[in-house]
Parts: structure tokens; sequence; C-alpha cells
């Protein structure tokens, strides 16, 4: 099985946010999907995954809001 490794560029920022770099490892047949949905939204892959990691949070947000308030 091939390892894919993704990285998120603290150069390539949006929205005048930082990024933090980390490395995900992706099935081979996630990453095929992935790849066709990034060249059909003319979106990088790390973007997808972005948004994906936004839907699932705010999906979750119930859960995690209160142990940020506790900070």
């Amino acid at each position: 099985m091939t390892k894919h490794y993704t990285q998120v560029s603290k150069s390539k920022q949006t929205d005048d946010e930082p990024f933090t770099r980390t490395a995900l490892f992706f099935r081979d047949e996630q990453m095929q999907k992935l790849r066709l949905l990034s060249a059909a939204a003319g979106s990088p892959v790390a973007e997808l995954v972005r948004r994906a990691v936004d839907s699932y949070l705010e999906h979750r947000k119930e859960e995690w809001e209160p142990l940020v308030k506790k900070k």
C-alpha cells in the first residue's frame, strides 16, 4: 500500500490565519477520490481536507465548545 503525505504549508495562508503543519495518512482509495474532487473543484486536496474538518467540528460543536470554555 502506498502512503501519501499531505502537509499544510505555512506559506499558503488564507484569511490571515496561521496553519499548523501535520501529516495525514489516507488509504489509496481515499486519496484517489480526493484528487478527483480536487481537480473538479480546482482546489488543493489540503483545502478540501480543511473544509471537511471544519464541517466535522461544526457538527460536533456541542462536544468541544464546553471544553474550550473551561480553559
